[in-house]
């Protein structure tokens, strides 16, 4: 995963021809490649701003998972023959994809706040779990595209987020901050 601007051909290290052309000033991808070096797709999701795929894990039974950020309006289901607009709400937001190992789109969800959000990094365990760790520096409801609410205040300028999802259900977010910044990497 990553992103690119104007036009990659994809393929082309693979001697396959698969174009793709950025929405935007720049737009997501996601590269499938089989384990014998086999060239299988690339993905792109991007609208007229700057979207970033940041993470990307597979689970136990070959799901894909993909995390990221993205800015004013992006259609996540071209690339899946189907229309699935999401619109940001502040300057960036975060996109997690769940994409079945068929290639099917499963599940979007995304974060976001009127100000920006960031993803630092994706971590499954053997329960069918997902962890999205990153920052958040306005009100955020993180339950919201589940259909509730879990709203978080930072109580700095930016504080760092904790989510847990089991089965693309919602299961809770822990807050880390204080009245400075606070910042998550993994390694």
């Amino acid at each position: 995963t990553g992103f690119f601007s104007s036009e990659v051909d994809f393929g082309a290290p693979f001697n396959e021809e698969d174009i793709k052309t950025s929405e935007g000033f720049t737009d997501s991808f996601l590269m499938k490649i089989t384990s014998d070096a086999t060239y299988n797709y690339t993905y792109t999701f991007g609208g007229t701003g700057r979207d970033y795929g940041k993470v990307v894990k597979t689970g136990e039974a070959g799901e894909i998972y993909l995390a990221g950020l993205f800015e004013e309006v992006v259609d996540f289901g071209s690339d899946f023959s189907q229309e699935n607009l999401k619109e940001a709400k502040g300057l960036s937001d975060i996109f997690l994809l769940n994409i079945a190992e068929d290639d099917t789109l499963v599940d979007l969800k995304t974060f976001g706040s009127t100000s920006d959000e960031a993803v630092t990094s994706l971590l499954t365990d053997n329960d069918s779990g997902l962890f999205l760790l990153g920052t958040f520096s306005s009100d955020l409801n993180f339950k919201e595209d589940f259909n509730g609410t879990d709203l978080l205040i930072p109580y700095g300028d930016k504080d760092s987020f904790l989510i847990k999802i089991t089965d693309n259900k919602y299961e809770y977010v822990k807050q880390f901050g204080n009245d400075n910044s606070e910042i998550t990497e993994t390694s």
